[in-house]
């Protein structure tokens, strides 16, 4: 089975619990259908800056998805990252989530 196989059956998954999905994400399905390609925007533009540990690229040396990434599909990212931070929002003295899992 393919990656992109792998992301229509988690998508059709996520469609059939909608409200378990906008509790988890914020946004409505048909909405966050919308999100990858700007997420993908953003992040090659951090990436070809910075490094993933947030230090700024020294040389030549580009960002590349490696084969076996947990997050394989650009669709799952912001899936993943939206939920982390709607429980660590920045603005939060300290994160909400370790309160949650005690």
């Amino acid at each position: 089975m393919r990656k992109c196989d792998l992301c229509v059956m988690k998508y059709r998954k996520w469609q059939k619990k909608a409200p378990r999905f906008v509790a988890m994400t914020g946004y409505t399905f048909e909405k966050f259908t919308e999100l990858p390609p700007y997420f993908k925007e953003a992040q090659d533009e951090y990436l070809s800056e910075y490094r993933m540990d947030g230090k700024r690229r020294s040389g030549l040396r580009a960002y590349t998805m490696y084969a076996g990434s947990p997050l394989p599909c650009m669709e799952e990212r912001p899936a993943f990252i939206l939920p982390y931070l709607k429980l660590n929002h920045p603005d939060t003295e300290k994160p909400v989530a370790p309160e949650m899992i005690y």
